[in-house]
């Protein structure tokens, strides 16, 4: 049976574009260093590149939340520390206070240094991060504590102080970065009030009840060191989930890389190897399109 002309220009033309196709993909490859470089290349691994995209999004907000837990904790550590540097300072006030060796006038000028602590613990519990309280719970509009008298320091919005800032820093596993003002400054041991009795203690130069607040300002120290090893243990636990996040985050990119890069010398060989055929394919089509009938009656 003859074979027609265009059958075989029909046929040449189908691997022609056949080799192209291949030869054109492997060049893409080297010029992109993607082996999926449109979905028709691979509609599979383009579905899990998606999803694996999707995942590392999710993993970087959950950076975000851990960037910002962070901040707010280690802003709130600070605080804690410079609250209890500012109680040791009135506790050895408080033990030359109570000396007996001392007179009213010298009582009165500690009194003052205690004064002067008093108002940098309440600066410190009306510290902001960003445009929070760090003490105040869900209140913004005004610092958690104010010295409504020389005697008294108040919480200015009791039913806001206690509320939560939660951050999800993993999925299922939500930290709360803040500490409730009540609970630091005012529950159990009163670190305002202990100030003030310190002070008033110094200036009414009643020994009696200097030494009565000089042990109400050492629960208060332990008080505040708990709440920095609180803050401490869940700075730790932001770490771990974060190294844990970042090894989860290479394993992702290593996925999602062995689907979406070319093997880059693999590809270039392929390449070559289609090309020559592709020449090969040309210079035979050059041939046969050029015969003529009489080539065809030899």
């Amino acid at each position: 049976m003859r074979i027609t002309q265009n059958v075989k220009n029909n046929q040449l033309l189908v691997n022609l574009n056949k080799v192209n196709s291949e030869r054109q993909k492997y060049y893409n490859q080297i010029s992109t260093g993607k082996q999926l470089v449109k979905p028709s290349d691979n509609p599979t691994g383009t579905a899990r590149v998606l999803q694996l995209n999707k995942m590392l999004k999710q993993s970087q907000s959950y950076q975000k939340n851990i960037d910002d837990a962070r901040a707010f904790l280690t802003a709130t550590e600070a605080s804690l520390m410079a609250v209890n540097e500012s109680i040791q300072e009135s506790l050895i006030i408080g033990l030359k206070g109570a000396n007996d060796t001392l007179g009213e006038e010298e009582r009165e000028i500690l009194a003052n240094e205690v004064d002067y602590i008093l108002d940098r613990v309440l600066s410190e519990a009306n510290r902001q991060y960003d445009t929070k309280y760090l003490f105040g719970g869900t209140a913004i509009d005004q610092p958690p504590f104010e010295l409504s008298d020389p005697d008294t320091v108040e919480m200015t919005n009791e039913n806001a102080i206690d509320g939560f800032h939660l951050r999800e820093i993993l999925r299922d596993d939500e930290v709360q970065i803040n500490f409730s003002g009540k609970d630091v400054f005012v529950e159990d041991n009163n670190t305002f009030e202990a100030l003030i009795n310190l002070r008033n203690g110094l200036r009414h130069n009643d020994v009696d009840e200097i030494q009565a607040a000089y042990e109400q300002l050492k629960d208060v120290s332990k008080q505040v060191t708990n709440f920095i090893s609180k803050a401490g243990i869940r700075y730790d636990h932001i770490e771990n989930v974060e190294n844990t996040l970042v090894e989860f985050d290479l394993e992702l990119q290593g996925l999602k890389s062995s689907l979406e890069d070319a093997d880059i010398a693999e590809a270039a060989v392929n390449f070559e190897s289609l090309d020559t055929i592709y020449q090969a394919n040309l210079q035979f089509g050059a041939r046969i399109l050029n015969m003529s009938l009489l080539d065809y009656l030899a």
